[in-house]
């Protein structure tokens, strides 16, 4: 979702890189907005992998929580 990468540079500054896909690709995170929207991603694509049912909403708040949760930048937090 680029609205997440946005954000980020956003947050933390234009130099910051915003990787997706890695360590063996689980779908999408959609954000608030593309869940209400639906389309594939939202709905349907966390099937593939065995997850019984589409994102809920407040899973952006969650994501970027959990993000803040992590190392970064001084003043990230």
């Amino acid at each position: 979702m680029v609205e997440y990468a946005l954000s980020a540079k956003r947050v933390l500054g234009p130099d910051t890189f915003v990787m997706g896909y890695a360590n063996g690709v689980v779908g999408n995170i959609p954000s608030e907005r593309f869940l209400r929207e639906g389309g594939c991603e939202g709905r349907v694509a966390q099937a593939v992998y065995g997850l019984p049912a589409p994102w809920s909403g407040g899973i952006e708040g969650r994501f970027w929580a959990a993000l803040r949760t992590q190392p970064g930048k001084p003043g990230w937090r």
